[in-house]
């Protein structure tokens, strides 16, 4: 028996969890100033500044996680940067840096949060046994079918997995009231860009409210059987870049308050839908179909890291049915410390709810790892394709600029959703992106 714990990482999908840079003042007749609210849930920055108009960016405090800006009259555009704590992934130590650009026509409010590596505050035991053998789960190479118990509870998730049609386990599971997933996967090789190997559910069964320590079902052996079997709901794809890779679709089922949920890694043509027994009420269902352009940069991970991408929510299974937007082609910025991007793109002329995205990743040395994330919203951006990344080194706290010959992964991305940018993607929201990424070396 073995444990892990499930960590679904999206290759060229630039989250946006908070960005921005630059400033630029609207100009008018004065007026009263407009508040801006941000708070910060989960974790604290360990550095925060803002920018209003074009001033430059300015260390504050944040009281209770929360700031608040005051954006005077005849000016619209404000900014926020903050640091996150270090979070250790692997023995990589993981630096992260935010800053977002937007106006007080984008919203007033703002949520967001840091990365966080979530420990239980304690543990205890889970025990039982599984019986899957009625699942016809069949795999035509790879390594085959597994089963999988995962555990959730105050934030935190704990795994175990056996491959083979039935197990007993006991495992360390975050303590007090749990929901747990039992589920039977099939993996399988795969031919599509950036995955290799895929993982498609096959059966599940959920409990809710389940006692750790302690044992699941009752101690009694949890048989999945004929209603716990997932069926298949199809996916077809209205535009397929020619020279793209074939396109693909993750699927994680987004449990109400507790995390998220594999379903499949690789879907092509269909994607499993769960059954009512693996289900509770505020579930969604999230989709990320992406097509790679196979001429791009691989990133340290040897994921490729530019496409076309559609994210969408559901809140029950869906016929899928995805429509990317045209291809952006771009070769890049001039090599520089904080390199400045050109975001000419015409294919979401008129569109509402647009921002561009960059993401600058690197290793000051062979334990850590740097990045930085910036986003600009298509209102704070007035009209300019030009996004500069700011220098904030020099206010306390805030990340190095890389250092001359260092090597740094830049990703570059334009998105468009159905909902107001710098927000979570809403349970039936969606958003298409185009992507572009490369290396350059700091002159």
């Amino acid at each position: 028996m073995s444990s892990f714990s499930w960590r679904w990482w999206i290759p060229g999908f630039i989250v946006p969890l908070i960005a921005g840079c630059g400033g630029h003042s609207s100009g008018g007749d004065g007026g009263s100033p407009t508040t801006v609210t941000v708070t910060f849930t989960g974790a604290a920055p360990t550095a925060i500044a803002t920018q209003v108009g074009s001033v430059s960016f300015t260390p504050v405090t944040a009281p209770s996680n929360t700031i608040t800006l005051s954006v005077p009259g005849g000016t619209t555009s404000f900014g926020v940067a903050f640091e996150c704590p270090l979070i250790t992934v692997t023995g990589t130590q993981l630096s992260e840096m935010y800053v977002f650009k937007a106006t007080t026509l984008d919203g007033t409010s703002y949520s967001q949060s840091c990365p966080e590596s979530v420990i239980p505050a304690s543990s205890g035991f889970l025990a039982g046994s599984v019986d899957a053998s009625a699942i016809p789960v069949v795999s035509s190479s790879g390594p085959g079918p597994f089963l999988a118990v995962e555990a959730w509870g105050g934030g935190a998730v704990e795994s175990t997995l056996w491959f083979g049609p039935a197990f007993d386990f006991s495992f360390t599971a975050p303590s007090g009231s749990d929901r747990v997933e039992v589920a039977a996967y099939n993996s399988f090789l795969t031919s599509v860009v950036a995955v290799g190997e895929g993982i498609s559910l096959a059966a599940a069964r959920n409990f809710s409210g389940q006692t750790v320590p302690g044992s699941l079902n009752g101690g009694n052996t949890v048989v999945l059987g004929t209603a716990d079997e997932t069926t298949p709901e199809s996916i077809t794809y209205a535009r397929v870049l020619a020279g793209f890779s074939v396109p693909y679709t993750a699927v994680n089922l987004e449990m109400a308050g507790n995390g998220s949920f594999a379903v499949d890694t690789a879907a092509t043509t269909q994607y499993p839908a769960l059954p009512a027994s693996a289900i509770e009420s505020g579930d969604y269902y999230s989709f990320f179909s992406s097509a790679n352009n196979p001429t791009a940069s691989f990133n340290a991970d040897g994921y490729i890291v530019a496409g076309v991408i559609a994210a969408q929510n559901s809140a029950t299974a869906i016929p899928l049915s995805v429509d990317f937007p045209p291809a952006w082609s771009y070769a890049g910025p001039q090599a520089a410390a904080l390199p400045t991007f050109n975001f000419v793109y015409s294919g979401f002329s008129g569109a509402t709810s647009v921002y561009d995205s960059v993401i600058l990743t690197w290793k000051p040395d062979t334990s850590d790892q740097h990045s930085l994330q910036v986003t600009a919203t298509a209102n704070s951006s007035a009209g300019s394709t030009s996004l500069a990344i700011p220098d904030l080194s020099a206010l306390p706290g805030f990340l190095a600029s890389p250092t001359s010959g260092t090597s740094v992964l830049w990703e570059a991305e334009i998105s468009q959703g159905t909902f107001p940018p710098l927000e979570p993607i809403p349970a039936n929201g969606t958003v298409l992106s185009v992507s572009n990424a490369g290396w350059l070396t700091v002159p």
